[in-house]
């Protein structure tokens, strides 16, 4: 209890002597925010007065510019505290009435103003102490004219850049909430494409591996040993829409060493991609499905097999990846729709748009299946 009466008095004295510093920093801070628009009123003044009475020496002029000046700060900043009390209500609740009473505060806020101006510049030598209420009356319905104009302009001004910035924030929102909702559409079309996609790699190895379970089984287990990759592969990938290309040749290596089993010396493959792009993201299976195209419509249909050249090149934009065979080639009508090429596409327009493409040609005796990814997606 001793310990708590002591501490008690420091902490109400730090407390008592922290708070004028307070009042001070907001004093400093209200100065600050309308010190332009009180040297902006003083000007005003000043010229107005000198237009009407035509009469300027340099030191009428200065006394103008001091009474006015003082008269300008006092006012001013009254008229500031007083918006700012009540901007909260009358931000709320704005109508013709709530319009009455800012005008009866800001005429009063003038007023106050103009009284305790007329005693500072009294009181600064600035006119006789018999001029005080002479002062009052002559300089009230200028301050409360003035007033009027610079309280309402800023008001009004202050409450278009408050609703200008509650827009920007709620729209900042809405585009925010509505990139979230593209990222999950986006994320549950890939699901759906690649679901379709890892049945269909699935069904075309085990059937390689059916065809060798009774009549070679050693070859049959290493078969099943790369299937177990192929899957594994697939599982770590099912959580990316991207994974390295490294990974992804290694993945159609395994593939094409499976296939190789299944039709031997007819399926001859030379790979050539630089080790520099390896580490560059593509989307999981991309080329195992270019690949198995190839397998399909140039090794599976001829007795003699074909050759297979899979390679990579990239510029400062875009990725191209390209598969070729010397088969006979095929048509856009050949391909599948929700199968190889097809998913393939889709995936791509999914996550790269119009950017992303995929492009067959034959050149010469090759048929030529191209993917192209950009290198910088936004």
């Amino acid at each position: 209890m001793a310990t708590s009466t002591q501490i008690e008095p420091r902490f109400q004295a730090g407390r008592e002597t922290h708070r004028p510093q307070a009042m001070l920093k907001r004093a400093a801070g209200l100065f600050r925010e309308t010190l332009f628009v009180n040297l902006a009123a003083t000007a005003l003044v000043v010229v107005l007065k000198f237009s009407v009475t035509g009469r300027l020496t340099w030191h009428s002029l200065l006394v103008s510019a001091i009474t006015a000046l003082i008269f300008s700060i006092c006012i001013g900043n009254l008229i500031a505290i007083a918006i700012k009390l009540a901007s909260s209500y009358l931000t709320a609740k704005y109508s013709p009435r709530n319009l009455l009473w800012l005008t009866l505060l800001i005429s009063a806020a003038a007023s106050v103003g103009c009284v305790i101006a007329s005693v500072m510049a009294v009181a600064c030598g600035l006119f006789p102490s018999g001029a005080f209420f002479s002062l009052i009356g002559g300089s009230l319905k200028m301050s409360v004219l003035i007033g009027l104009i610079f309280g309402l302009s800023g008001f009004f001004y202050e409450k278009l850049q408050s609703e200008l910035k509650t827009t920007q924030l709620e729209l900042r929102t809405h585009q925010l909430e509505e990139e979230r909702v593209r990222k999950l559409a986006l994320a549950a079309q890939l699901s759906s494409l690649e679901s379709r996609l890892r049945p269909h790699l699935l069904f075309n190895t085990l059937n390689s591996i059916s065809a060798l379970i009774c009549e070679e089984p050693e070859r049959a287990e290493r078969m099943v040993e790369r299937l177990s990759a192929l899957l594994r592969f697939s599982l770590d990938s099912s959580e990316r829409n991207t994974v390295p290309l490294g990974d992804e040749v290694k993945v159609m290596t395994d593939y094409l060493e499976i296939e190789r089993v299944r039709f031997g010396s007819r399926l001859r493959f030379d790979i050539e991609i630089p080790d520099p792009l390896l580490m560059i993201e593509v989307p999981p299976f991309c080329l195992q499905t270019l690949v198995e195209n190839s397998v399909k419509y140039a090794i599976s249909v001829n007795r003699a097999g074909a050759e297979i050249r899979i390679g990579a090149t990239a510029d400062a934009t875009m990725l191209k990846l390209t598969v070729s065979d010397n088969g006979p080639g095929f048509t856009a009508d050949a391909i599948i729709a929700g199968h190889g090429l097809d998913t393939l596409q889709a995936r791509l327009s999914a996550l790269y748009g119009e950017n992303g493409a995929l492009d067959f040609r034959r050149a010469e005796a090759w048929t030529v299946v191209t993917v192209s990814i950009p290198l910088n997606k936004k």
